[in-house]
């Protein structure tokens, strides 16, 4: 697996700052997770990877848009998430070939937007450097909660 796009990460003190890391909504969310109950669902990455139609089946009931019985007798649910799925997601040739322009300087592949969609794969791109600093500003921001 190339890291050359986590190479650049390493090298860039800015990527380091506590400041620069939008945990806020993270942060905010995991504090409130306790409040909002079933009337507004906390998905974790790790349960939609391992439940993703239960998660679905929750999320369009937020939404207001449960499935119905017809739809759940006709597979709707597991073929929304055959569609969502990393593996076909990434497998369309924008992801493929496509390239963000940020400004005239600065583009970026969409192949880099996906990685393998896999609970752990953070290894693959973060050094346990990263990972530890990241662990830490969780925990700071997470204080008295858990």
């Amino acid at each position: 697996m190339s890291r050359s796009h986590c190479s650049q990460c390493e090298h860039n003190d800015e990527y380091k700052k506590d400041d620069q890391i939008d945990s806020d909504m993270v942060t905010t969310l995991s504090k409130e997770k306790g409040k909002l109950g079933i009337s507004r669902p906390f998905l974790t990455y790790e349960d939609m990877k391992k439940y993703p139609i239960v998660c679905l089946t929750k999320l369009a009931k937020f939404l207001d848009k449960p499935f119905c019985l017809e739809e759940e007798r006709e597979e709707v649910v597991q073929e929304i998430v055959r569609l969502c799925s990393f593996d076909n997601l990434s497998s369309l040739e924008v992801n493929q070939t496509g390239v963000q322009h940020f400004s005239p300087q600065f583009a970026v592949e969409n192949r880099h937007f996906l990685r393998k969609g896999q609970v752990g794969d953070w290894r693959n791109h973060l050094t346990l450097e990263m990972a530890e600093q990241l662990d830490e500003i969780t925990r700071q921001k997470l204080r008295g909660l858990v």
